[in-house]
């Protein structure tokens, strides 16, 4: 497993903790600075891109923890384009799952 991977499956695994726990804000706290959240259909079920960490945080408040996310774990290896680290991920919800 690469550094890459590593470091997404730790920030998924903490995203997992966060969700499941109920916890929007610790959540977001996962994110940068500028972040974006682009659900497809799966926790507000509606296409939707929010906008830095308290437009996630309020999306997960309003029904995204209640979409049940969970398993979050990472497909195949991360790589890494100069500071981005980029992975494909897996994770279900009470009715689907998702990549």
């Amino acid at each position: 497993m690469t550094i890459e991977s590593d470091a997404a499956g730790e920030w998924l695994r903490n995203l997992d903790e966060a969700l499941q726990t109920g916890d929007a804000q610790a959540a977001a706290r996962l994110f940068g600075e500028e972040c974006y959240w682009r659900d497809l259909v799966s926790l507000t079920w509606n296409i939707r891109t929010v906008e830095g960490r308290d437009g996630i945080a309020d999306m997960l408040a309003k029904g995204g923890v209640a979409a049940g996310p969970r398993n979050f774990r990472l497909k195949g290896e991360a790589s890494r384009t100069g500071d981005v680290v980029e992975a494909w991920f897996t994770f279900e919800t009470a009715v689907a799952r998702g990549t």
